[in-house]
């Protein structure tokens, strides 16, 4: 469970590395945008990931003025992360297959 939350501990440290996840995927799509027929996994998981770096940082800004804050909200936005970004590897997995055939 640790290897799991610990992209997220270094998302919360520096949240603009959260745009680093999106921005792969996104120059991924632009190399091979060819051979990717729908593409709405990446879109979204391009988006997701740049959405939650704009909501990290605010977050991270609230979070220098509480004492103690318990991140409930990480408990829905990982797995949400996490299953766009396996939805997006498999479209890109699957047009390296298709273009490899």
């Amino acid at each position: 469970m640790a290897a799991l939350s610990l992209p997220f501990l270094v998302f919360i440290a520096l949240p603009p590395l959260a745009l680093l996840p999106g921005l792969a995927f996104w120059l991924v799509w632009r190399r091979r945008r060819q051979r990717i027929r729908r593409p709405f996994w990446i879109f979204a998981a391009v988006g997701a990931w740049a959405l939650y770096a704009v909501y990290e940082s605010g977050v991270w800004l609230w979070s220098r003025d509480v004492v103690a804050p318990i991140r409930v909200d990480l408990l829905v936005i990982a797995p949400l992360l996490y299953g766009l970004s396996l939805a997006a590897v498999a479209v890109l997995w699957r047009a390296r297959t298709q273009a490899a055939a």
